[in-house]
């Protein structure tokens, strides 16, 4: 096997590492302060890409402006549900939260494929003039 071949190998898996780590920790995060069990987190997730892609591509701003902004409106988003969605129902059994956590995520996910569509979209990369090449 190529040592580049390897080398890519290497950093893909730690940039989904990463992004399963990220995840993880959002997740222990409002289990643990809340105490609810968030379905719609991985959704909340693809919200944020979504709204980064089309950030950088309608704007045209660069990756990193575009996954700050996008982080604000997410988070916002966040803020919101839980205030219309979690707050009202925190003295309600737990299941009365997991189910409506778990329509929640329903909803984004349907809605996201409804508005966004359900094709794969692509996010330039942030240094597309850089790349890495083997040393012989």
């Amino acid at each position: 096997m190529d040592f580049t071949v390897f080398a890519q190998q290497i950093a893909n898996g730690l940039v989904n590492g990463m992004a399963y780590v990220l995840i993880a920790t959002g997740l222990t995060l409002v289990f643990g302060v809340l105490r609810i069990v968030n379905f719609a987190h991985g959704e909340f997730y693809m919200l944020g890409a979504y709204i980064t892609y089309f950030i950088g591509t309608l704007l045209g701003l660069d990756y990193i402006a575009a996954a700050a902004i996008s982080a604000v409106v997410v988070a916002g988003l966040g803020i919101a549900a839980n205030r219309l969605i979690f707050w009202p129902l925190r003295r309600d059994h737990e299941f009365t939260i997991l189910l409506s956590s778990l329509g929640l995520a329903l909803l984004i996910a349907n809605g996201g494929e409804l508005l966004f569509g359900a094709d794969p979209k692509y996010v330039e990369s942030p240094s597309p003039t850089r790349s890495w090449t083997s040393a012989r």
